[in-house]
């Protein structure tokens, strides 16, 4: 039963909704707001019927930057090796780095967008992007159509909660481009941001084709090397990267 007071309230508000609809040029509606209240709540507070509280889902995945093609990884998708499964869901809220280490078709990506996916449910600050695509808009950012600076560039992919950064060390690139990578990895590594990152690589291979510092800021994550996987990508049927 509502009050005199929040019948007061809900006859101003609905005043008020009829208005700038008729100032928009629609029909009014004239179904009537609602104090809707299961526990007691403070006088004032307007609640909508449920028609006109629906919002579009946010896809938080696609939101944290995964492709379509990735949405449906889960660390309990995952088949084949259930400890390294458990091993990687262990640092999922942890401080810990991680590097994962291994050939292609071995479930990397697959593994990273899992721990990314658990991480999202209790933070949303996070990032997935593959070296590459990193690479390619640290080269850009001195382009006249740039839309971040260098400067802005290093304090996106430094500052977020979580970055996921997928396939490093797959191309070849320029000292310059190296250069602002070493800063976006250790400036996450000094500040105790927690990066996932995936490659073909050993650390001796990142170290001849990206140097010896973000090889040894790589070093001080938590290793590890899937080494006895058969190709996850071929037993899946699915011919993108993992």
């Amino acid at each position: 039963m509502e009050t005199e007071a929040e019948s007061t309230i809900l006859d101003q508000a609905q005043a008020r909704l009829l208005a700038r609809r008729a100032s928009q040029g629609a029909i009014p509606n004239p179904t009537r707001l609602t104090m809707k209240c299961e526990k007691p709540q403070k006088i004032g507070v307007v609640t909508f019927p449920p028609e006109q509280e629906s919002r579009p889902a946010i896809n938080l995945l696609r939101y944290c930057g995964v492709p379509k093609k990735y949405e449906g990884y889960r660390l309990d998708s995952y088949e084949g090796n259930q400890a390294l499964v458990d091993l990687l869901a262990g640092h999922v809220h942890t401080a810990d780095s991680v590097t994962l280490i291994g050939k292609t078709g071995c479930g990397k990506t697959h593994l990273a967008v899992g721990m990314l996916a658990e991480f999202s449910k209790k933070s949303h600050d996070a990032i997935f992007i593959t070296a590459p695509e990193l690479l390619l808009k640290i080269r850009s950012s001195f382009g006249e159509r740039a839309s971040l600076s260098e400067e802005e560039l290093i304090d996106r992919y430094s500052s977020c909660g979580l970055l996921v950064l997928d396939d490093l060390g797959s191309e070849k690139t320029s000292e310059f481009s190296i250069t602002t990578l070493y800063l976006i990895i250790d400036r996450r590594n000094r500040s105790g941001r927690k990066t996932i990152i995936t490659t073909n690589l050993s650390l001796e291979e990142i170290e001849q084709s990206l140097g010896a510092r973000i090889s040894s800021r790589l070093s001080d994550s938590k290793i590890v090397k899937i080494t006895t996987m058969p190709d996850y990508r071929k037993k899946r049927g699915n011919n993108g990267r993992v």
